[in-house]
């Protein structure tokens, strides 16, 4: 068996590879006999190792790993991570750990990422997620070769190899590891299911395990067809979805679209089952709406569409811009107003005029504040009203600049050339609205 453990994991890995291999070791059993095997490979790989300071040990395990790294003269890249105390700790720090070891990778010139999980971890994981009541997304079971959106390739060489066979190979090969006592409490859902429902559900049904492992084999099946089906629907590729062709899917389809899309955005979301219900009945509904998908994202749907969309926009650095004479006055990064007396005949732009007689200044180009209107000769017009009647989309409204005078008079909204007729005067002022390059 310790040969065997020594093919499996030789070929599990690349053949050519010239940058190392990342090795995530947490300093127990598994992770340490997968870093014996490759010295024994001499394949070249660099030690990632993260201190969840969770244990009084912890500090003592990250040093030791670092003068075992020495020794054998193996790079060693330590990380601390303390949480913030809210929250699912073991998301944020599996997550926090899956980011380190990608910026090592990186450091190195790698895309290869090597985990020691087993086959047992395949099955509690599964067992795991099935009682947390997941979706059949959720219990996709472990692979041995995963790539990531971002360029990375995660393997676990083990993940065909019993503990039993891992635990055999250390002792005969006398390998040195760090014990965990807290992985003996069945405080956690994991330890317990380890512990005292697989042991004792194989003393009963001896064939459990690998009836669970027929039952995974048929869930990555189904799953890895649906994501395929995702995946290469027009629509998906689409920032704009449209709501009428997302009323022809089935419910599973519209569940598992909406959660790729969200996970596309934000790969740390995992929205559960019963929000992924709410969402589909919410856009089933005529009405617009917006939804938080956390802090960072909105899911909004409008007019007929739906998109998910960043908390932030370029509105969030625009102030009110004081115009006080001619000149040209920055907008934004993309945007300028020129105000001139003089009209232009090369800008590409239509024109704002203004006649006055007396003294105007000054004047703000700004966005909406409520109660804002615009004088038409038939009369006044709330913006709000306005923009519905324009069928301009919720999230654009609070995009959109407008020019106002001192006693907040809605003269000009540039994006869509709707303005306040003016009466003749003594004087005339252009304003042109141009993006940066233009305005030269």
């Amino acid at each position: 068996m310790p040969n065997d453990i020594e093919v499996v994991v030789d070929r599990a890995l690349p053949e050519s590879q010239e940058s190392p291999f990342v090795l995530a070791l947490s300093g127990g059993i598994d992770s340490m006999t997968l870093f014996h095997v490759l010295l024994k490979l001499k394949k070249s790989f660099v030690v990632a190792h993260v201190n969840h300071k969770l244990r009084v040990e912890s500090d003592n395990e990250y040093d030791q790993i670092n003068i075992l790294c020495k020794s054998y003269d193996i790079p060693f890249e330590g990380s601390i991570f303390n949480g913030d105390g809210k929250g699912n700790f073991q998301k944020k720090a599996r997550l926090f750990r899956q980011d380190f070891f990608k910026k090592m990778a990186t450091k190195y010139h790698s895309t290869t990422i090597l985990t020691a999980h087993h086959y047992d971890d395949v099955v509690e994981t599964f067992l795991m997620r099935l009682i947390e009541g997941r979706s059949l997304s959720g219990l996709n079971p472990m692979k041995k070769i995963m790539h990531s959106d971002d360029g990375f390739t995660f393997i676990k060489p083990f993940v065909t190899l019993n503990k039993a066979d891992i635990t055999h190979y250390a002792y005969n090969w006398d390998i040195a590891y760090f014990k965990d006592l807290s992985n003996q409490s069945s405080g956690y859902t994991r330890n317990w299911i380890r512990n005292y429902l697989i042991p004792h559900t194989e003393k009963r049904y001896p064939s459990f395990t690998h009836t669970i492992k027929s039952t995974m084999d048929d869930i990555e099946e189904f799953n890895d067809f649906l994501d395929d089906e995702v995946k290469t629907h027009p629509m998906y590729a689409k920032t704009m979805m449209n709501i009428a062709t997302f009323s022809t899917f089935s419910k599973a389809f519209k569940r598992r679209f909406l959660r790729r899309k969200i996970e596309h955005y934000d790969p740390s979301l995992y929205p559960s089952k019963k929000f992924l219900d709410s969402l589909i009945a919410q856009l089933g509904i005529s009405e617009n709406f917006l939804t938080p998908l956390n802090d960072s994202y909105t899911l909004h749907k409008e007019y007929g569409k739906f998109f998910i969309k960043k908390n932030s926009s370029l509105i969030d650095a625009i102030k009110p811009i004081v115009i006080n004479g001619m000149g040209t006055y920055t907008i934004d990064q993309f945007h300028k107003l020129v105000v001139t007396d003089k009209k232009k005949d090369t800008v590409l732009t239509k024109p704002y005029i203004l006649w006055y007689n007396t003294d105007i200044y000054p004047l703000f180009m700004r966005t909406r504040e409520n109660g804002d209107t615009i004088k038409f000769p038939y009369g006044h017009k709330k913006l709000n009203r306005l923009f519905i009647d324009r069928k301009i989309a919720p999230h654009k409204r609070e995009e959109l600049l407008i020019l106002t005078d001192t006693y907040k008079n809605v003269l000009w909204i540039p994006s869509l050339d709707v303005k306040q007729q003016s009466s003749k005067g003594k004087h005339c002022l252009y304003f042109y609205f141009i993006t940066a390059n233009m305005a030269n």
